[in-house]
């Protein structure tokens, strides 16, 4: 476990402004950052506002049971592997243990010229990239993740995914998270986007309280993101590192992440499993061997949120 640093600049001159208002600020659940709670907004349908409490109140779910799955170690992607994900995975039975049901795998051609997953090894698949937001070059890491679940339509490969984006210092500003509801093929939920405690502080410095119908100052108003959705704000540790990340069960859907200096969420790790670091290129043979009509959205659900820019979703600090 590890001790959470304070939210004092990292480099001086940059959201300077901000590091004098942590003071008026609360920190609860260990690293967890909130802000101070905002009425929910007048246009919203009730049901849309049950939804929305719904998904921040899952953020503190308690595992009884999970498995946690881990990079291993001596991976060559240096950096890509400290930030890679912890990924809790809840199992439903304290007997079932990593079970190849649960686990996910590697993308492979199988008979026919199909793809298909082999849950023998857990994989993730990692992309580095970039993004401009107001004039500013921001690196990213995307990790992607496969697996092959059985609905009463059929089989199909569901994939899930973290992207994290890494501010001038390479500590993580902001992660956003994309599933996919087994019983339908379709993205589950919300763009749901975590942040750093530092980029809170700071779009709260330039942007000032959350809006209405909102509970972080980062986000842009309901009426124009009405499907995106800040569920946490989590401090730095001490060095860069990737977060704990909750996999429900039996939807697969990723629920909450906190900092690996945050309290846990689970009861007891029935198993720990470590799962292999791939090259996300390696899997795009694969990938392009889905059959034709094939749900992209099911396949990457990362994928249609990759090409809007971020300062449409979130009011980002200079």
């Amino acid at each position: 476990i590890q001790s959470c640093r304070s939210t004092s600049p990292r480099h001086p001159g940059r959201w300077a402004v901000v590091w004098s208002l942590g003071a008026l600020l609360s920190l609860s659940g260990g690293c967890i950052f909130s802000t101070q709670q905002s009425s929910d907004g007048a246009s919203l349908s009730v049901a849309a506002r049950d939804r929305h409490r719904g998904y921040r109140e899952q953020v503190h779910r308690l595992f009884e049971w999970a498995v946690l799955l881990k990079p291993r170690d001596g991976t060559p992607y240096g950096r890509r592997l400290d930030l890679a994900p912890l990924i809790v995975h809840e199992v439903p039975d304290e007997t079932q243990g990593a079970a190849h049901t649960l686990r996910f795998g590697a993308l492979e051609e199988i008979d026919g010229g199909r793809v298909g997953v082999s849950t023998e090894l857990p994989t993730v698949y990692v992309e580095t990239g970039a993004i401009s937001v107001r004039g500013s070059s921001y690196d990213t890491l995307t990790y992607r993740w496969f697996y092959s679940i059985d609905t009463p339509q059929g089989s199909f490969i569901a994939g899930k995914g973290l992207r994290i984006v890494l501010g001038a210092d390479g500590f993580p500003i902001v992660y956003e998270t994309a599933s996919v509801d087994p019983s339908s093929g379709a993205a589950a939920g919300p763009r749901s986007l975590f942040l750093s405690a530092s980029f809170e502080l700071a779009a709260e410095a330039e942007y000032g309280p959350a809006l209405v119908g909102r509970r972080f100052a980062a986000e842009k108003s309901v009426e124009d993101v009405p499907g995106a959705i800040v569920l946490r704000a989590l401090e730095d540790g001490p060095l860069p590192m990737g977060p704990y990340l909750y996999v429900a069960a039996p939807s697969r859907r990723i629920i909450t992440m906190h900092c690996r200096c945050s309290p846990s969420q689970m009861n007891e790790v029935i198993e720990s499993v470590y799962y292999d670091l791939v090259p996300f290129e390696r899997v795009r043979g694969p990938l392009a061997l889905a059959p034709l009509g094939t749900d992209r959205a099911a396949l990457d659900p990362l994928g249609a949120l990759l090409d809007r820019p971020m300062d449409s979703v979130l009011r980002w600090p200079d």
